[in-house]
């Protein structure tokens, strides 16, 4: 109880524009008469799709993805406030800060980085996070603030995978352009000293045999994924690689709208318990990204609309709508990637509840990977399915009724692994760990409306096959 009213009383006075939630903070714990039998590869972690996109700089990142490393040197020099507005707009998927997110039930970090000049175009380099754009902060100060909740949390787990730009087996050069084997392991051993005593050592553990409880009691709670394992961090006990023979991870991407990604996820989540299991056997984490994205038509189209509003805007914000081939989303031109991510989130609600269903009633042979990440992380464990894109929860002027609305994204992750791990074990606590989750996840059920204006319908897409259920 002192605990609680503790962490209670630290969330009204820090965070007082989010809700706190004693469970999600602490979920692992919780659960741990269920799940501590389990191995690290039993579960299903919720995660965040670029995590630490929520304090990007108008600044683009020397060696950023997708253009010629050249390139974005040139581009680094350009006055951050000519382009790197319009490309913030297209680079943030979370507004949640990393202290927040794992409050909100978060345990999988996808944590992107690169070595790059800060905000200025001349000096020292460093290591920072990105999308496109670099963060304001240092790498290093972020992952601070994760090993400060790390040790005030002393029964849970949190995952982090390092990489530049998700791409896991890429190596040296391609992973981290111009950026030698010193510079790296150098980072890498700033990251050993800051979470000594916290890490997960291969040496005396595997994801996929060693019990959740274990973890727990040798306090190897910080389980860090390194892409360019060997050259990133000298082929480290503290780490595991992304794409080696001894571990790795199985990446599959599933977000977006429309029915090839909506039957795609189905059909993803009815055969997951068996990929799962091939997974666990060569002791790779099986990782599913369910984030939005944006269309490159849309893009070009909403580059036009903001850069040239006075040239055929109608017609740019219709041809932008198009593009996304949604019935009736004719005029609304996404000009945030967050509301991308927001409608993204509103289709996957509905493959996460016919996913969890089908595991209520016992087909076992549907499940959810490792660990999903994705974009739109709302507090209390949800995801936000609303139009609104704000930190606020309270709904705005506009009175869209919808615009907060949100679903248990945490709450049904935890659930369906519990049910698994019940129907192997009959642990005495089952029974009221399960009727817990589903009160929980009944607080933001999976909610369905009518807007095709922001993309939205209640029956579309539709089921692809008779074996899917609906919700």
């Amino acid at each position: 109880m002192r605990r609680f009213l503790t962490l209670f009383l630290f969330c009204l006075v820090t965070l007082p524009t989010t809700q706190c939630d004693e469970f999600t903070a602490n979920w692992l714990g919780h659960l741990l008469p269920v799940l501590g039998d389990l191995t690290y590869l039993d579960l299903s972690l919720p995660g965040t799709h670029d995590t630490m996109t929520y304090d990007l700089s108008n600044w683009i990142a020397d060696g950023t993805n997708d253009i010629p490393p050249w390139l974005a040197a040139t581009l680094h020099d350009i006055p951050p406030h000519l382009v790197g507005p319009f490309i913030k707009q297209f680079a943030q998927t979370q507004w949640l800060n990393v202290t927040e997110q794992l409050d909100s039930g978060v345990r999988y970090l996808d944590f992107r980085i690169m070595y790059t000049l800060g905000e200025v175009i001349v000096g020292k380099k460093e290591w920072y996070c990105i999308h496109f754009l670099q963060t304001h902060k240092t790498a290093l100060h972020y992952l601070q603030e994760v090993q400060q909740w790390v040790k005030a949390h002393p029964k849970e787990i949190v995952t982090l995978t390092l990489s530049r730009h998700g791409n896991v087996c890429n190596k040296g050069n391609d992973q981290y352009p111009d950026v030698s084997k010193k510079i790296k392991q150098e980072f890498w051993k700033e990251i050993e000293t800051l979470f000594d005593g916290l890490l997960f050592d291969n040496t005396q553990s595997a994801t996929n045999l060693t019990k959740i409880s274990t973890l727990i009691n040798t306090n190897q709670r910080v389980v860090i994924y390194a892409s360019d394992y060997v050259e990133f961090t000298g082929s480290s006990r503290h780490a595991l690689d992304t794409c080696g023979n001894w571990s790795g991870i199985d990446n599959q991407l599933k977000g977006g709208t429309g029915p090839k990604q909506f039957n795609g996820q189905l059909s993803f989540f009815a055969n997951a318990a068996e990929i799962r299991a091939k997974n666990k056997q060569k002791n790779y984490l099986f990782l599913l990204s369910t984030a939005g994205d944006a269309t490159h038509k849309g893009v070009e189209e909403a580059a036009l609309i903001e850069y040239l509003p006075f040239i055929e805007k109608k017609k740019h914000e219709q041809d932008c709508a198009a593009s996304f081939k949604i019935p009736g989303m004719t005029n609304w031109c996404p000009l945030l990637l967050l509301e991308l991510s927001q409608l993204a989130q509103f289709y996957n609600q509905r493959t996460l509840e016919i996913g969890y269903q089908a595991i209520k009633k016992g087909n076992f042979s549907w499940a959810f990977p490792n660990a999903i990440y994705t974009g739109a992380v709302d507090v209390n464990g949800t995801v936000r399915t609303g139009t609104q894109v704000t930190r606020a929860q309270q709904v705005g002027t506009e009175g869209d009724s919808h615009g907060l609305t949100k679903y248990s994204y945490v709450d049904t992750l935890l659930a369906a692994t519990v049910r698994a791990s019940c129907n192997k074990v009959a642990h005495p606590h089952c029974a009221k760990l399960i009727a817990l989750l589903d009160d929980r996840r009944s607080r933001y059920p999976l909610t369905l409306w009518e807007q095709p204006e922001r993309g939205r319908h209640i029956v579309w897409p539709q089921t692809k096959g008779a074996s899917f259920l609906t919700p």
